[in-house]
């Protein structure tokens, strides 16, 4: 019961324009227009958001209906699940699964879990926060990824990316900004203002041109990291801050290096 009820206290500190202030023990917490969540966002962002996903926000708007089973392995409402084995799953909703395994799974609306193995393909329509030991074939998710300990063979992220322990065996394509922490990617593509790497090793990154931006993008090679090949900006404008202990072996292509300390 605490993981659920913390479950849920995330997502509306996450979701809810205004969520609810907690005054107990000195601590206040108020998202307002101005503010930020740990992703970044405003609560303008956020409703923006999930505005684009009507049945979600129709879920929240009913403020979150208990979880309710429709068919086998088909889900709608709140789902909180916990040492399961499952087929190919779908879930309509806010999801919290815990040690649950899964032929193949598709969620849309927020998700956290922890440790859990998809054998195929895993599809996420909604924001992944909190969320460790992961296990999946292909991994594609449609909004703010926020997780540690993840294993896969392709990883694909449209939203902003901020993970750390994650290894992916085949090619990585993230449509937004990326921070990324003892990692190990093979070929990295990317589309976003900034991109950091922090003790990571990595085969060749792409940086795609951002046809709305006219402004440089940034990537950050921090600590140890090792890029194996090259490295490509396709807007020619490209900007690489590499530390000390950072290394290249390949080309540098369409940036200017600048080194850091």
């Amino acid at each position: 019961m605490k993981r659920l009820a913390r479950f849920i206290n995330n997502l509306l500190l996450m979701c809810h324009p205004e969520p609810p202030r907690v005054t107990r023990g000195g601590l206040r917490i108020s998202l307002t227009k101005r503010s930020r969540n740990k992703f970044g966002m405003t609560a303008l962002d956020v409703m923006a958001y999930l505005r684009t996903m009507p049945l979600l926000s129709v879920l929240m708007a009913c403020h979150f209906l208990l979880y309710l089973p429709v068919l086998a392995q088909q889900h709608v409402g709140i789902t909180y699940l916990e040492q399961k084995a499952l087929k190919d799953a779908v879930f309509t909703g806010p999801t919290y699964l815990s040690n649950v395994t899964a032929d193949s799974l598709v969620v849309t609306g927020p998700f956290e879990f922890h440790n859990l193995t998809v054998t195929n393909d895993a599809t996420i329509q909604g924001p992944i926060a909190n969320s460790e030991e992961g296990n999946f074939g292909r991994l594609e998710v449609t909004g703010p990824l926020m997780a540690t300990n993840i294993h896969c063979k392709v990883l694909a992220v449209i939203g902003p990316a901020h993970v750390s322990k994650i290894q992916v065996r085949d090619n990585t394509s993230i449509l937004g900004p990326l921070v990324a922490k003892e990692s190990t990617f093979q070929d990295l593509s990317g589309l976003g203002d900034r991109i950091v790497l922090e003790n990571v090793e990595v085969r060749n990154i792409f940086i795609q041109k951002n046809s709305k931006k006219d402004e440089p993008q940034i990537l950050d090679l921090l600590d140890k990291t090792l890029v194996k090949g090259n490295i490509s900006f396709e807007s020619g404008k490209g900007i690489v801050n590499r530390a000390p202990f950072a290394r290249v072996t390949g080309k540098i292509r369409g940036a200017i290096t600048n080194n850091i300390k």
